[in-house]
């Protein structure tokens, strides 16, 4: 029997196999995946233009599913995307006037909200020095 045949016929035995080989490669992986990407910056913009349809069914699907899991935050969200809650013209944190967010601190009250520059907010989530745009 070759290995290819011998593979298909334990599947179970590969799927293991595979899961203990990327547990002791993380970092291996993790520089081939970053070097990839390096080399193809734009591969998620192109993919998404050219699947829109089916992008869109995913993010649909992806919403509703968050939207059943968190209810109090989805309500906040959706008041603060609507503008119900009006943000202050200065970062409560900082005091800076630039790409000011809605922070929720307790989405049981989705009134209450805390008016962050987008670098505090990253701060109190704890994603000190993440640089993407909401």
């Amino acid at each position: 029997m070759s290995s290819l045949a011998w593979n298909r016929a334990h599947p179970e035995k590969m799927r293991e196999a595979h899961r203990i080989w990327r547990k002791d490669h993380k970092e291996k992986i993790k520089k081939k995946n970053r070097l990839w990407r390096e080399k193809h910056p734009n591969y998620k913009q192109e993919w998404r233009t050219k699947n829109k349809e089916r992008n869109q069914e995913h993010h649909k699907r992806n919403n509703k599913t968050y939207e059943l899991q968190h209810p109090e935050r989805h309500i906040a969200q959706r008041m603060a995307a609507n503008k119900k809650v009006l943000l202050a013209s200065n970062c409560e944190r900082c005091g800076s006037t630039e790409q000011l967010e809605r922070h929720h601190p307790n989405y049981s009250k989705p009134l209450s909200i805390v008016t962050l520059c987008h670098k505090c907010h990253r701060f109190i989530h704890g994603n000190i020095g993440e640089t993407s745009q909401k």
